[in-house]
């Protein structure tokens, strides 16, 4: 299939959109990293656009639940993931609100779920030990930022997995 093909670039589109979802921007650079010239990866990001196979929104929403439920990220991280992938800001936000409906409507809502899954980084960091020093709880800090935690969020899971170990220590 020649590559300066328009028909070629929009199967090539379809290909990678059949694979697993993709955002416009990360579609469209697949396509010209593999040669394609932009004119046709463009008429091809658009055609698949207009039938509903791509949408920015849809894309992001689904990535942040993919990322919060499976990978257990962050905010931070997965809007700078997005971001990577050049999804524009506010695509971005309508994906943080739908998925925010969705999670409202399965009965765990998302920031519940990200305090969760905080909470579970920091007991697999600390491997059951406790905050001996000041160290100790800046590493654990440190390592739910990588993550991508807000602060808010790291605060509490600290505070809960202070509170579980308190609670161990005095039984």
């Amino acid at each position: 299939m020649n590559k300066r093909d328009e028909e070629g670039a929009k199967a090539a589109a379809t290909r990678l959109v059949l694979q697993r979802m993709r955002g416009r921007r990360e579609l469209l650079k697949r396509l010209t990293d593999s040669g394609y010239l932009l004119e046709y990866a463009e008429a091809a990001v658009e055609m698949l656009a207009r039938n509903g196979y791509i949408d920015d929104v849809a894309f992001a929403r689904a990535f942040i639940l993919d990322k919060m439920r499976l990978r257990g990220h962050g905010e931070t991280r997965i809007r700078q993931e997005l971001r990577a992938l050049g999804v524009a800001a506010d695509d971005i936000e309508q994906g943080f609100k739908l998925c925010d409906m969705q999670c409202e409507e399965e009965g765990e809502p998302r920031l519940l779920r990200e305090l969760q899954n905080a909470l579970h980084a920091l007991k697999k960091n600390m491997r059951g030990r406790t905050f001996e020093n000041a160290a100790d709880a800046r590493r654990a800090v440190d390592a739910l930022r990588r993550r991508g935690f807000a602060f808010p969020v790291i605060k509490e899971a600290v505070k809960l997995y202070r509170q579980e170990h308190d609670s161990e220590d005095n039984s």
